[in-house]
C-alpha cells in the first residue's frame, strides 16, 4: 500500500472514531426555565383642581371674582383642592399668568406676567411706579397658602423673590386643600382707586423623585 493510500485511510479511521465518541460522548439531559412577559411602563405625573374634596377634580375650575375691593379688606376669596392624579410623587406650584393690573386713570393696563408666567420686569416697574406700595403689606398683598401643609406658596409682600411661588410635595392620590386671600391694607392710597387686577393661576406639576433641582422657588 502506497503511503498516500496509506494517509488517507487513517485520516477516515480517525474521523470514524471521532464521530462515535462524539455520538456516544454528549448525549446529555436538559431543561430550560423562563422568565417570560416581561414589561417596562413609566409612570404619570397629573395635577387636577377641584372646589370640593370630594368634587370632580379636573384641569380647570371656576374663575374668582372680587369687585367692589376698599382700603382696610381683607378676605379669603377661595378655598379648593389640588390633587395628584399620577402615579409619581409630584412638586406642584402655581404660577401666574396672563396676568395683567389695570389703574383707574384711564392710563391702559399693566402686563405683569404673560401668558408662558414670565414676569414682565418693565410691566413690574411700571406697576410699583403707578401704585405706591405694590405687592406689599402696606398696600396691595396677594397670598397662596396650602393650609394642609401651612406653607406659602405665593406671597406679593414676601421679603425674598415675591413674585415666584413655592413648591409643595404631593404623593400620588393625595389631596391639598389651598387657599387665596388679599389685603387691601388702610393705607392704600388713591393710585388704588378703580384698580383692576386679572389673570389665572396655574399649578404646574414636576415629579418629585430623581430630581435634583435645590431651588425651590423657581419656575418650572
Amino acid at each position: 500500500m502506497s503511503l498516500k493510500k496509506k494517509l488517507a485511510m487513517a485520516v477516515v479511521t480517525t474521523t470514524a472514531g471521532a464521530a462515535i465518541m462524539a455520538a456516544g460522548s454528549f448525549a446529555l439531559f436538559t431543561s430550560t426555565a423562563t422568565n417570560s412577559a416581561n414589561t417596562f411602563a413609566t409612570g404619570t405625573v397629573n395635577v387636577a383642581l377641584s372646589p370640593t374634596v370630594g368634587g370632580t377634580y379636573a384641569s380647570s375650575m371656576q374663575s374668582i371674582n372680587v369687585t367692589g375691593a376698599a382700603p382696610g379688606d381683607a378676605a379669603t376669596v377661595k378655598t379648593f383642592f389640588v390633587k395628584n392624579t399620577g402615579s409619581l410623587s409630584e412638586y406642584i406650584m402655581p404660577k401666574f399668568v396672563s396676568c395683567n393690573v389695570t389703574p383707574g386713570d384711564g392710563t391702559g393696563a399693566i402686563n405683569l406676567y404673560d401668558a408662558a408666567g414670565v414676569l414682565n420686569s418693565n410691566g413690574l416697574s411700571s406697576a410699583l411706579t403707578k401704585f405706591t406700595g405694590f405687592g406689599t403689606a402696606a398696600a396691595f398683598e396677594f397670598k397662596v397658602e396650602d393650609l394642609t401643609t401651612g406653607q406659602t406658596l405665593y406671597d406679593t409682600a414676601a421679603t425674598s423673590n415675591p413674585l415666584w411661588g413655592q413648591y409643595l410635595e404631593v404623593a400620588p392620590g393625595s389631596t391639598d386643600e389651598i387657599q387665596l386671600t388679599y389685603q387691601l391694607a388702610s393705607t392704600a392710597n388713591n393710585t388704588y382707586q378703580g384698580m383692576n387686577y386679572t389673570g389665572s393661576i396655574e399649578f404646574d406639576a414636576v415629579q418629585s423623585a430623581n430630581n435634583t433641582q435645590t431651588v425651590r422657588h423657581a419656575k418650572i
